[in-house]
């Protein structure tokens, strides 16, 4: 009989243990709760902005070298339009601009080419060279390279037209280098 008293003594210790370990585990998970609860986690998010802008436009060479006909480059007043002016055009001109843009804006942005960034009609093209990768915030600038070439005019005579060249950025995201990689 001594046996099932040592047993039952036995018994009743790892009862007492486990109903103190959940009362242990329980009032950790209380205390974390309250304590959770009043944990304040505060996160600002801030945007920027992407403001890329023409900054200068001019002629850097025309061939034939013929006085009669002439192109004026113009910045619009928005900064994100540039006009390209023809006078006399006639076929066989052929002109190359180079441009300039600078990133007046809060992030780097990256030129995005677009099937409009060629103008071609039957009667003239324009060809648009802007090879920065990335234009860095805060004043980064680079420069393009626009060659316009007169293809054939609609009537005998020389004649006047003009083109708007549009240009489209985007915010630049990073690129993550692999791990382990080169």
């Amino acid at each position: 009989m001594k046996i099932k008293g040592k047993r039952k003594i036995h018994r009743s210790i790892w009862q007492i243990l486990w109903i103190t370990l959940v009362f242990s585990i329980s009032s950790a998970g209380i205390s974390v709760a309250y304590w959770h609860d009043g944990t304040q986690i505060m996160g600002t998010a801030t945007t920027g902005s992407i403001k890329p802008l023409f900054t200068n436009v001019y002629v850097v060479d025309q061939s034939p070298n013929d006085s009669s006909c002439t192109v004026f480059p113009e910045i619009k007043t928005d900064d994100k339009t540039m006009t390209l002016t023809v006078n006399n055009a006639h076929p066989g001109y052929q002109a190359q601009l180079r441009y300039e843009i600078t990133n007046k804006g809060s992030v780097p942005v990256r030129y995005v080419p677009e099937e409009s960034a060629d103008y071609e009609s039957g009667i003239v093209k324009v060809v648009n060279q802007f090879r920065q990768e990335v234009l860095e915030e805060d004043g980064g600038n680079a420069e393009g390279t626009l060659t316009l070439i007169i293809d054939a005019t609609p009537e005998e005579d020389a004649y006047n037209l003009q083109i708007q060249m549009p240009m489209y950025f985007e915010q630049a995201i990073p690129r993550v280098a692999a791990k382990g990689g080169v």
